[in-house]
């Protein structure tokens, strides 16, 4: 079974982000919208921590509708991607079993 939080945190990290800079907003704007201290949004921007349930929520909430549902499908076709690799690293050890 795969982490798939290795493959969701760069996503998450950009969204956040990209939000951030759509709004003006300043780090510590930004970790207030996320109900999170500014050390914990700069360790999430930095890649030293990964977003809660409750913040990723407060995320989703300060998007539109549409930009929801996009990165909801970007999510999909991440997860299907990685468990056709799963399946297909599967088939080749059957193979060489």
């Amino acid at each position: 079974m795969h982490n798939f939080t290795l493959i969701f945190r760069p996503h998450l990290i950009k969204l956040s982000e990209d939000c951030r800079e759509r709004m003006h907003y300043t780090q510590e704007r930004m970790a207030e919208s996320l109900h999170i201290s500014a050390r914990a949004y700069n360790n999430v921007k930095r890649d030293r921590q990964s977003l809660s349930a409750s913040t990723l929520i407060f995320l989703l909430l300060m998007l539109s509708e549409e930009e929801v549902m996009a990165f909801l499908q970007d999510m999909r076709r991440l997860v299907e991607q990685q468990a056709e690799a799963e399946d297909a690293g599967y088939d080749d050890a059957l193979e060489i079993g």
